[in-house]
């Protein structure tokens, strides 16, 4: 019996050992590798990581629709010209006809009021017959066009626009929910470093001291002291220790792995007493309820919400028919020289009307409406 307790204590000593030259083990490595803080290691994430720079990518993105969508409103230079040659019959004789045509002029868009102002000059020349002298007409205009119906206080011209205002607050508002979610998932991954690296520790010691106890029950089974069962049931507890051993290494070297793009060649270990101080700080922490309405989440779907009835209400306007009140002045003049005409611009032309669509125009917006009439 005394022989038996002798053994035991023998066993505690070189179990205290044991733990002792491990821990000495562990702060060797640790001394010789870079140890890194939580708060580094989440700098050096936000800086490296593809998600974060994609996240900024798509608001950078919904920024670029919303500045090209307010170039609507840019003042347009045009210009166009013509050329036609025709032949026309007086009592047998004909005669050739050739009319020569350029204009050139700027348009401006008002979106909230769903006006176009066009003004500009334009140039025609006529020519009967060979040799015969020109007539020229020249003319500066203003032209005023108001849409009734479709356009009507320019609700179409105004969609882009605003679509894409609601757009950028979303991506923006993703951007923070998205982020969040990425940095927590490598969050999560720096204190299961720690974790992993604590468990091998105490598995390491645990294999230590199986080992020893499996050598001491070997010697015991020699004298007769435990049956063969206890030396299969020691060994067995060696193995089991061992295979935990592998698979949480081999779990914590892919995690490593997957750290790597956000180090440099050196070998770098968490800091492993942050792990205590943030889970006490953590169950120390009072966490108030938080609403729904007041998350970012909430107002993501408010946005949107928001937007896809604005959607609908424009796209209900683009079925009405074009109707525009169009208002047109003109400084027009005619004469066979070009310099004389254009300072004799003395003749002014009006203009008031609603120009209509063509008839295949009406036809289709009517087999539009009997379509949603359907639905």
């Amino acid at each position: 019996m005394k022989k038996l307790t002798c053994n035991y204590i023998a066993v505690i000593v070189m179990f205290i050992l044991l733990i002792v030259s491990v821990n000495a083990e562990s702060r060797e490595k640790n001394d010789t590798a870079e140890k890194i803080t939580y708060r580094e290691f989440i700098d050096r994430v936000i800086l490296v990581l593809p998600e974060l720079k994609k996240n900024k990518i798509q608001v950078e993105k919904a920024k670029n629709t919303l500045y090209g969508a307010g170039s609507a409103e840019d003042i347009n230079l045009t210009a166009e010209s013509g050329y036609s040659k025709t032949e026309e019959s007086s009592k047998g004789i004909y005669t050739e006809k050739k009319d020569f045509s350029s204009k050139v002029g700027l348009s401006k868009k008002i979106a909230q009021t769903g006006s176009t102002i066009d003004v500009g000059a334009s140039y025609n020349r006529t020519e009967y017959g060979t040799g015969s002298e020109p007539y020229s007409f020249p003319s500066l205009y203003v032209k005023f066009n108001q849409s009734l119906l479709k356009n009507t206080f320019g609700i179409v011209d105004r969609y882009a626009v605003n679509n894409a205002k609601m757009q950028y607050e979303i991506a923006k508002l993703k951007e923070v929910e998205t982020n969040k979610t990425d940095l927590n998932y490598y969050k999560k991954l720096y204190f299961n470093w720690i974790e992993y690296r604590e468990k091998l520790k105490m598995l390491k010691v645990s294999i230590n001291t199986a080992i020893k106890l499996s050598e001491n029950i070997k010697g015991k089974y020699k004298s007769g002291l435990v049956n063969i069962a206890d030396l299969h049931g020691s060994d067995a507890f060696v193995l089991k220790y061992r295979i935990a051993y592998e698979e949480i290494k081999t779990d914590m070297n892919i995690m490593e792995t997957e750290l790597s793009i956000f180090f440099d060649e050196k070998i770098k270990v968490p800091e492993d007493k942050e792990f205590s101080e943030f889970y006490s700080n953590a169950a120390s922490t009072e966490y108030n309820q938080v609403e729904f309405n007041n998350t970012t989440n909430a107002e993501i779907f408010r946005i949107t919400k928001k937007n896809l009835r604005y959607t609908y209400e424009v796209s209900e306007n683009k079925l009405l028919p074009q109707l525009d009140l169009v208002l047109q002045y003109a400084k027009t003049s005619q004469d066979e020289s070009f310099s004389k005409a254009v300072q004799n611009m003395n003749s002014s032309e009006y203009y008031m009307g609603f120009p209509l669509p063509t008839r295949s125009r009406i036809r289709r917006v009517k087999v539009k409406q009997k379509r949603l009439n359907s639905q």
